[in-house]
């Protein structure tokens, strides 16, 4: 990563996503608490970084990950952040409240979880719901 600052979405155990601007692996490293683990599990471009060793040192549970079936299939301990890749990098374009409603589908008003997406991509289905 270069040190230009880019958007996240920084998701913290029981707490609502905010927008939060990071520009390298200091920044990442502050937010996960410690060595960054980068997953990919949605099917869209977005890659979310975690603290690698956050259910061996026993952080708080975050939110779960759920796969097609509609079942949980992992947990994410600790804080971590959403990053736009390839053309999601569109994180650094969009303002802060259209960051967090790209990935309104993915966390439950009350912060509980997150879900991988059935059919349809979330960008699709968010871009259909505009007027």
């Amino acid at each position: 990563m270069n040190d230009k600052p880019i958007k996240v979405l920084v998701v913290e155990p029981m707490q609502p996503c905010r927008v939060q601007e990071i520009s390298g692996l200091k920044d990442m490293r502050d937010i996960v608490g410690g060595p960054i683990q980068v997953i990919y599990p949605f099917w869209e471009s977005v890659a979310l970084v975690c603290n690698e060793s956050g259910k061996i040192q026993g952080l708080p549970y975050n939110r779960p990950l759920f796969g097609e079936n509609g079942c949980p299939y992992d947990i994410i301990c600790g804080n971590f952040f959403v990053a736009g890749i390839g053309a999601f990098y569109l994180f650094n374009r969009g303002t802060d409240s259209e960051i967090q409603g790209l990935l309104r589908q993915k966390d439950d008003s009350d912060g509980e979880k997150a879900r991988a997406p059935k059919g349809r991509n979330w960008a699709e289905k968010e871009a259909e719901s505009q007027p």
